[in-house]
């Protein structure tokens, strides 16, 4: 489970909604399976009354989570993510977007979940441990999981060439051994909290297949515009996308690794 110290970026996503909703992946269904028979002990009929979702961003599980509850509330602060998500549910009164974010969030309302893909890191560890207590029903549940994409060898030297001279701090995390050992950090964190009765944690692993486009617009949807320049943005781009299909391959392996970490309330 992650918790940064640098939350310098944690809206830069919103530039790239577009991108980001192209071409960020679904989660595996074997999460969605595990955390079903967690949270219902493998009845297929049921629903939690009230769910929250921290950072929906484009909504890669807003839709898997308003299935499973009579009632989804969406955190999500970018404005660009906050219109994506109210036209992907503007047939639902069942969901309901809140531009804001996860400190700035109140309600009065209880959950029987608290699930966020890839946010946690972004906000102060004490906030996520603290205020998850507070909202959850006594039995619910907080479920955290991440994505971290590993790509093939000659992707990353275009990173270094084409990306790097302009923008030396950019970076996608890949899933090592530095990084794994960094959530174990953060699970112990949840683990060791006074409320939590139970937790598990677990890693997924899935390959993605994606064409020239689809790799380029993934590596986009993590991109600070902002620190690469203005005036770099439309010709690194291009760069990217000449250089990509100079490679000659049409289909690009992509190895995603899923760390899930989740407790239950006392």
């Amino acid at each position: 489970m992650y918790f940064s110290d640098d939350r310098s970026c944690r809206m830069i996503f919103d530039q790239v909604s577009e991108s980001y909703l192209e071409a960020r992946p679904e989660y595996p269904q074997e999460i969605y399976v595990d955390m079903h028979t967690m949270l219902f002990s493998g009845d297929s009929n049921s629903q939690l009354a009230h769910v929250l979702e921290i950072g929906s961003g484009s909504g890669q599980a807003s839709e898997k989570l308003s299935n499973i509850s009579k009632s989804l509330d969406c955190i999500e602060p970018g404005k660009n993510f906050i219109k994506l998500l109210n036209t992907k549910f503007k047939d639902n009164d069942a969901v309901k977007a809140h531009q804001c974010t996860f400190e700035e969030y109140q309600t009065d309302q209880k959950y029987d979940l608290i699930f966020s893909g890839c946010a946690l890191h972004w906000i102060p560890k004490e906030t996520v441990l603290d205020k998850s207590e507070k909202l959850l029903n006594s039995d619910g549940w907080i479920v955290g999981v991440w994505n971290m994409p590993k790509f093939e060898p000659a992707i990353y030297e275009l990173i270094e060439r084409i990306i790097h001279p302009l923008y030396p701090d950019f970076d996608i995390p890949r899933g090592t051994q530095e990084q794994i050992d960094y959530f174990d950090v953060g699970y112990e964190a949840l683990s060791n909290q006074k409320w939590v009765k139970y937790n598990q944690k677990k890693i997924y692993y899935q390959n993605r297949s994606l064409n020239n486009e689809l790799l380029l617009k993934l590596i986009w949807s993590y991109m600070d515009l902002s620190a690469l320049g203005a005036e770099n943005v439309g010709l690194v781009y291009q760069q990217l996308d000449d250089e990509i299909q100079a490679l000659g391959i049409e289909a690009h392996s992509v190895e995603n690794c899923y760390p899930l970490a989740m407790a239950q309330k006392l």
